[in-house]
């Protein structure tokens, strides 16, 4: 994250590991990423002073889009920072900073500032895949790899259940095990969601989508006319 959010023609990072008594820590959401990105952005409004720009405008022209490289060498997928940047210039707090920081007084008591810094998550981390059938009894079977960590299941389900058009009641999430189950790739890094589910959607909508192609076909060999209705929401 450190060397990829914006594009560097050169970097080179050192690391060193402090042993400590403090006592050991569980997971949590992002790791590293508050301290990267605060550590990374007060770089950057510090270079912006130091040669006179706009900080938003630093910030845009060296910011990494769609396609470009990170460090080790995976391209970027689209992830709105741009967008979210030019949104955040346009808020009335931003607008007003200058009005904010003069109210602060003469004599300097309370002082106010307004900040702006750009911060994200490496998407795209590893590929996922999902299988979805549909068993005689009505309900869907969902199998995947990823094991369920703060409720993903749940949230899989309802993807599931949305995408093939049926109540959350009849999806079933069946977790597999490295012989039998499809890649979902590490169960971790705040990503099962938006990886996984991406997976779950595809694989419901094409169930879905098998399913109406063979009802339609069933409805042809008894001379009954296709459900246009059906079919139309596909």
């Amino acid at each position: 994250m450190l060397a990829s959010f914006y594009q560097w023609p050169n970097f080179e990072y050192r690391g060193r590991e402090v042993l400590t008594n403090k006592p050991s820590i569980a997971a949590y959401r992002a790791p590293t990423a508050p301290h990267t990105f605060f550590a990374l952005d007060c770089q950057m409004e510090s270079l912006a002073q130091m040669l006179g720009l706009d900080p938003i405008e630093f910030r845009e022209r060296h910011m990494s889009h769609q396609g470009d490289r990170m460090t080790q060498g995976a391209p970027w997928a689209s992830h709105g920072a741009l967008e979210c940047m030019h949104a955040a210039v346009q808020h009335p707090i931003w607008q007003r900073r200058a009005a904010w920081k003069a109210s602060s007084g003469k004599d300097g008591a309370g002082l106010r500032g307004t900040g702006l810094s750009v911060g994200g998550w490496i998407p795209n981390i590893q590929p996922c895949s999902a299988e979805v059938k549909l068993n005689p009894d009505g309900h869907l079977t969902v199998l995947t790899g990823a094991v369920d960590i703060a409720g993903t299941n749940q949230g899989l389900a309802m993807l599931a259940a949305t995408s093939y058009g049926v109540d959350i009641e009849k999806v079933r999430i069946v977790t597999g095990d490295t012989d039998s189950s499809p890649l979902a790739g590490l169960s971790a890094g705040s990503k099962t969601t938006y990886t996984v589910g991406v997976a779950v959607i595809e694989a419901a909508e094409d169930a879905r989508l098998q399913t109406l192609t063979l009802a339609a076909g069933e409805l042809r060999s008894t001379g009954q006319p296709d459900p246009p209705a059906v079919l139309a929401q596909r």
